[in-house]
């Protein structure tokens, strides 16, 4: 075309006046040197001027030489004369390449301003450039007002920034011309200015007003490129009354208006339009306004390549207004290829014509055999055709597209919210003829049709689209109606929601079932014919979607359900037909990448290929009663059938009645083909009390069937959960009380610290700490919280699942077999809680002590496996707790009777040293089991037995006769250590001083006290690590106490041996290290180890101790007895004759001994006197 455009020579005759001009003013020397000169070389301004002044018909006004013309001023052409002026160059002077160049002055803003309803201009190889260059009035280059024809050959437009040309009522004809880098910017001045409507455009600009008749507009062989008006970008525009839509047409621009023309003819052939810009058009627009009738464009073999039209039509914007009809378009073999625009990204067509005559013959727009590919744009970035005119009657339009493809078209979104087609059809009637082809367009699909009738004569073909509802088509209030010899194919198309081939919103209005379907988004052209004898072929291979509807969805199948064969309704039958319908390889798949694996997990079938809106939703588990607190979320499993009873994914929402004190944020659920749960929420108004037997509808509605399909469920209000209250409307966490860590999002869990027990004691919420053992640590799969800790179900509470050990009850102190014997201890200096990862260290340990407490293991198991108790709870088995001590002491007493009986002979003085160990060994036993006895924390306004909560302290018997048990012992148990003080000082109890001395031996002067602060020491122990139930404030008190006792033993130093006193502190530190060591923020599996090897390594010292003892025990007594000194007889051994030898020695012995005791027990500092042993 450029090549054409370049080497064009025009041919013209020499019978008319010619005049020379050159560019200076005046004569030209130059001109005048010349030999084959017969007149002077003129200006321009010149030969206008006499051309204008004669009466010579027909004027050549040629450029010789010089063809370079800068700085020219606007020259005016007003005539009514009717003459005809030629605007060339001459070929002998000027090279035959070389275009004549026209350069606007600085100032000036056009050339030439043309007027004259005879006069007729033609511009032969001439170059129009850098015009308008900062000048704010408004004027083309060439401005040509009701002129009878302006011609162009071969000539450029170039650089201009005010419009290259702009005319009214005017002929025009453009041949092999440029216009390239033209502009128009129009302002708020230009609005203010003109009354009249205008065409501005970058290019061409044609305004046709008035009544003219057959006017023509040729354009051939010419290139628009980079030519552009003002462009408004807005996201949100407005747009100017179509009057004075001067934003349009940024290469070209033609408007009809008013009474203007009949019979125009706009004929634009063989050009190319290229990275043009405008606001509407980017590249072409065509407007009629008012009552134009019987006009008929013409667009052949013409390319749009990447023009940008920034609010509809990339390429080209056709619109009708007022009472315009009877407008033929007629478009073929063109090309539009990477176009954009918001909406239209390559053809807008707007038909707003209100002219209607009936039986009139249709009006055709006909687009033939063009290439639509590659184009962009938020909505229809290929092609939108529609009509917005008031009410329900459709334009005399008709669109059809013959033999066209739109391959690899995509949408985006438009304004941020809506989501549409790249081909689409608005209250418009359209038909397709011949081979029509829609492939790879992507998003959201390639058609969209609204209140529209789609006639099919030909083949009409959906390959490989993309579409967010419909891949191939989308559809609503429309039908296709194809014809005998059609068909329909969609073939790889897929949707991102439903219907990967066709998506349909039908009428409810038309919700009935009609004999042959006439209803129905599907219809044949000849209503007699029942489905099963159409002749046509509708094909839905391999198409997919990822929700549901793999090849058609629609809200409902009823109008295309009736079938020939039952004369009923039948939905499984509906657009199944044979053997008109062909379904293959149509399957659900979530992405289109991953078909063939789809299509292989189907097993090659169809699966459900035809899906519809739900028609029910089902609660799936039977609920119809929710019962939840406010702010709970109560979980519902719905699942949602179609009109085929398949499972479908849809989207429900909620619904409450407007009630004072209750409201409810609506909330949207997808609900999945296989079912999901739906989370319902409400709240109260604070200053209403939650009604307990009140009842409410709740409704949850189809988004999709818009409210037609619902589920009523019943909404039983309830009071709050154990753990939550309530505030600003809602049940909320309750975090006041101590060992709280929060409750789930959900509202059904209270997270509390482990070593607690939680549950609902007389009604109301308690935590508590828990006995080592009693307690476990409930976790639910999904708790909804990274919070470490444990779990309380407040829903569905029951007592043992915070219980250990097969226990149950309040504060675990229940078993479901009989009771333990003894239970297991809170470890003094071991956390409330063992992990299980290794070996239990407190097991061991209480294992240990309950061998040196004289608490034997075995009677404990003994009873926890049989069934000989099991009626007993906890506080008959504190009672059973005493009987080690009361058995210990049974066989103690037996044990002086049958000595006293001589059954068995056994010394006083050591019976009472078993005595004193005896004590020791029971001592802790009897206080531990007393203080647990009176141990009754305040729970829920009552004191409770700490091991047996169901027991309310002092209300019972049982727990009073216990009660005064316990107070004796530890009355007791703190009187015992105070007479042993005052035995050991004074001996005011005058005990036998051979008795005496089983408290003193092996204790230093002045320490012979001790043995109280032995019991006194376990008393505080033992106190502290069954009063104080808070672990931390327990393990506290706890180290202070060991430390405390560690201090006192290092000062007093009590045993003559410095290895035993050594040996203590030893004991000592270590207890208080492994108090401080529990407190340390390490892992309990390596807790537990390091305990295990500290205690391991205490019991192998002591056994080493008692190994020791026992082999100087061994040696003492295996040695042979010396003298029978410091024996005394067994009771009822007969005495020794007088006369023995040993009689002296003896008395001897014992007067010895008499005033050691006298010294020991006597109040004076007197030195002790020294006695001399007699023999």
């Amino acid at each position: 075309m450029k090549e054409l455009q370049t080497h064009a020579e025009i041919k013209f005759t020499r019978s008319h006046l010619a005049i020379p001009i050159a560019q200076t003013s005046g004569n030209d020397t130059k001109c005048l040197k010349n030999q084959h000169r017969i007149t002077p070389c003129r200006t321009l301004k010149y030969a206008l001027q006499y051309t204008l002044a004669s009466n010579e018909t027909s004027v050549n006004i040629i450029f010789v030489e010089d063809y370079r013309f800068s700085r020219i001023q606007p020259l005016q052409i007003h005539t009514n004369e009717n003459q005809t002026l030629i605007f060339s160059k001459l070929p002998d002077y000027v090279p035959p390449l070389t275009d004549i160049n026209l350069n606007c002055s600085r100032d000036a803003h056009g050339i030439f301003d043309v007027y004259g309803p005879n006069l007729i201009l033609e511009f032969h190889n001439i170059i129009f450039a850098n015009c308008g260059q900062g000048n704010e009035d408004v004027m083309p280059v060439i401005l040509a007002k009701y002129t009878k024809k302006v011609s162009f050959y071969s000539c450029i437009f170039r650089d201009n920034v005010c419009g290259a040309f702009f005319a009214i009522n005017t002929d025009i004809h453009i041949e092999y011309s440029r216009f390239q880098n033209n502009s128009f910017h129009s302002s708020e001045r230009l609005y203010k200015k003109s009354n009249d409507v205008s065409a501005f455009s970058g290019g061409v600009g044609i305004l046709f007003q008035y009544e003219r008749r057959n006017m023509s507009v040729n354009v051939f062989y010419t290139i628009f490129i980079d030519n552009r008006v003002h462009v408004d970008d807005s996201k949100y525009y407005v747009a100017r009354k179509p009057e004075n839509a001067v934003e349009n047409g940024g290469a070209m621009h033609v408007t009809f208006i008013n009474k203007s023309t009949f019979w125009t003819t706009i004929n634009i052939t063989s050009c190319y339009f290229e990275s043009n810009k405008a606001t509407f058009g980017g590249a072409l627009l065509i407007e009629l306004f008012g009552t134009t009738l019987y006009n008929k464009i013409f667009i052949s073999s013409t390319h749009f390549i990447r023009n940008y039209g920034s609010q509809a039509g990339g390429a080209f914007l056709l619109s009708l207004w007022g009472f315009s009809a009877k407008t033929e378009l007629t478009m073929v073999d063109s090309v539009f290829f990477e176009n954009w625009s918001k909406s239209g990204g390559a053809i807008y067509v707007i038909l707003q014509s209100n002219y209607s005559l009936p039986h009139e013959n249709k009006e055709i727009l006909l687009f033939k055999r063009l290439n639509v590919s590659r184009n962009a744009g938020p909505a229809a970035s290929s092609v939108k055709i529609v009509s917005h005119l008031f009410g329900p009657r459709s334009v005399d339009q008709v669109p059809i597209f013959e033999n066209c493809s739109f391959m690899n078209n995509t949408n985006g979104v438009l304004n941020g919210y809506a989501q549409l087609a790249s081909f689409i059809m608005d209250r418009v009637n359209i038909e397709f003829h011949g081979t029509n082809t829609f492939s790879g367009n992507t998003v959201f699909g390639a058609v969209y049709f609204s209140n529209s009738y789609i006639h099919v004569y030909g083949k009409l073909h959906f390959l490989g689209n993309v579409g967010l509802q419909g891949g191939a088509i989308s559809m609503q209030n429309s039908q296709i109606v194809v014809h005998p010899g059609s068909e329909l194919l969609f073939q790889d198309n897929y949707a991102t929601f439903g219907g990967g081939a066709i998506d349909v919103v039908t009428n409810g209005v038309y919700h009935v079932g009609v004999i042959n379907n006439q209803f129905c988004f599907l219809v044949y052209s000849e209503h007699d014919k029942i489905p099963n004898e159409w002749k046509v072929t509708i094909k839905f291979i391999n198409n997919s979607a990822a929700l549901r509807g793999p090849a058609i969805c629609i809200d409902s199948l009823l109008m295309c359900a009736w079938d020939s064969n039952s004369k009923k309704v039948d939905f499984y039958q509906a657009l199944k037909w044979k053997p008109t319908f062909h379904y293959e390889g149509n399957v659900l798949c979530p992405d289109p990448g991953i078909f063939q694996q789809c299509h292989q997990s189907a097993n090659g079938t169809n699966g459900n290929a035809i899906s519809t809106f739900a028609s029910t939703l089902q609660e799936r588990n039977g609920m119809q009663t929710i019962k939840t607190c406010p702010g709970e979320e109560a979980v519902l499993d719905i699942i949602a059938k179609d009109e085929l009873n398949n499972s479908v994914f849809t989207v429900i929402a909620d619904k409450l009645p407007s009630l004072s004190w209750l409201s409810s944020p609506e909330s949207f659920t997808a609900i999945q083909p296989h079912g999901s749960k739906v989370r319902f929420k409400y709240t109260y108004n604070a200053d209403f009390v939650i009604p307990i037997n009140q009842t409410i509808d709740v409704y949850y509605y189809d988004l999709f069937s818009v409210g037609r399909v619902s589920k009523r469920f019943t909404l039983r209000p309830q009071p709050c959960r154990p753990g939550f209250v309530q505030k600003n409307g809602s049940c909320v966490c309750d975090r006041s009380k101590t060992g709280i860590l929060g409750c789930t999002t959900d509202g059904h869990y209270v997270q509390y610290k482990e070593g607690y027990w939680v549950g609902v004691v007389d009604h109301a919420f308690t935590i508590f700490p828990c006995p080592f053992g009693y307690c476990s640590c409930p976790k639910p799969p999904q708790h909804g919280t990274a919070t470490s800790g444990c779990f309380f179900n407040a829903v569905n509470r029951t007592d043992h699942e915070a219980c250990a050990n097969r226990r149950f009850g309040t504060l675990c102190d229940n078993e479901l077999r009989g009771p333990l014997f003894f239970f297991q201890v809170l470890p003094l200096f071991f956390p409330p809680v063992q992990t299980q990862v290794t070996f239990n260290v407190y097991n061991f340990v209480v294992f240990l002590a309950s061998i040196f407490d004289f608490t034997i293991p075995f009677f404990g198991y003994f009873f926890s496996k049989c069934y000989i108790l099991n009626d007993q709870d906890n506080l008959d088995m504190l009672a059973w707790s005493y009987s080690s001590s009361v058995i210990a002491s049974l066989v103690f007493l037996v044990a002086l009777l049958l000595s006293y009986k001589r059954v068995i002979l056994i010394r006083r003085k050591n019976a009472v040293q078993c005595f004193w160990v005896l004590l020791i060994l029971m001592y802790s036993s009897l206080m531990m089991t007393s203080l647990r006895i009176v141990d009754c924390p305040l729970i829920q306004g009552k004191f409770r037995l700490y091991l047996q909560a169901s027991v309310t302290c002092r209300e019972r018997t049982r727990h009073i006769v216990l009660s005064i048990v316990a107070y004796i012992l530890l009355a007791g148990g703190i009187v015992i250590p105070m007479l042993i003080v005052v035995s050991t000082k004074t001996n005011r109890l005058k005990i036998a001083p051979h008795y005496l001395d089983t408290l003193t031996n092996k204790l230093k002067e002045g320490r012979v006290f001790w043995w109280s602060v032995d019991l006194l020491r376990r008393f505080l122990i033992v106190a502290l690590g069954n009063l104080i139930h808070i672990w931390k404030e327990k393990q506290v008190a706890l180290v202070l106490a060991a430390t405390f006792i560690l201090s006192i033993h290092c000062y007093f130093q009590p045993y003559e041996e410095t290895r035993a006193n050594i040996s203590e502190m030893i004991f000592l530190f270590v207890l208080s290290g492994l108090g401080i060591f529990q407190l340390m923020d390490i892992d309990d599996a390596d807790r537990d180890k390091t305990n295990l090897a500290i205690v391991c390594i205490m019991l192998f010292y002591t056994i080493i101790l008692v190994a020791i003892k026992l082999v100087v025990f061994v040696q003492n007594r295996t040695k042979p007895a010396v003298d029978n000194e410091g024996y005394e007889r067994l009771e009822g051994e007969p005495s020794t004759s007088a006369t023995s030898p040993t009689i002296a020695v003896t008395d001897q012995s014992l007067e010895e001994r008499r005033e050691k005791l006298a010294f020991l027990f006597s109040r004076s500092e007197s030195p002790r006197p020294k006695a001399e042993r007699r023999i």
